[in-house]
């Protein structure tokens, strides 16, 4: 029993060690995540998020600025999406049930917050430095996004 724990801690090591952007077939340059914040043209390029054990729930943004460091900005004037959602992987279907999470459209410059209320989350992978996932989300046809992601997990 125990060769057969050591055997799978070592294949979960090499997993996790290799992960990069695809993970599982998962191609995070195949489909990123884009559409239209405030009727403007939108594309990921990098997020961040903040991770609680209390509530096993990821806080962030999801932004598109090219960022050396992610978790070094916390705050934006341009158009992103702040996220809330559980770490487990598996899909959820928006709204989320019982406030358990939320996508917003921020508008640039302190503009409208628009609240998704159709689409899917679904979360791919989680590990100790990041969550890669997918989202469909939409607000309106001015306010919508779709494809993969990938953010940081942030101290």
């Amino acid at each position: 029993m125990s060769k057969l724990l050591f055997g799978l801690a070592i294949i979960s090591l090499v997993t996790i060690g290799s992960c990069d952007d695809k993970v599982n077939q998962f191609d995070l340059d195949k489909d990123p995540l884009k559409g239209k914040i405030d009727g403007v043209e939108w594309e990921y390029t990098g997020g961040r998020v903040d991770y609680s054990n209390f509530s096993n729930q990821a806080v962030g943004k999801i932004f598109n600025e090219n960022l050396t460091d992610p978790c070094a900005r916390v705050n934006t004037i341009f158009a992103h999406l702040d996220v809330a959602f559980p770490t487990e992987r598996g899909n959820y279907n928006l709204p989320f049930i019982n406030n358990t999470g939320f996508i917003k459209f921020v508008t640039p410059n302190g503009g409208p917050i628009y609240t998704a209320t159709s689409g899917f989350l679904e979360i791919v992978e989680v590990n100790g430095f990041e969550i890669i996932g997918f989202i469909s989300a939409d607000f309106d046809e001015d306010n919508n996004v779709q494809g993969s992601f990938l953010v940081r997990i942030c101290d």
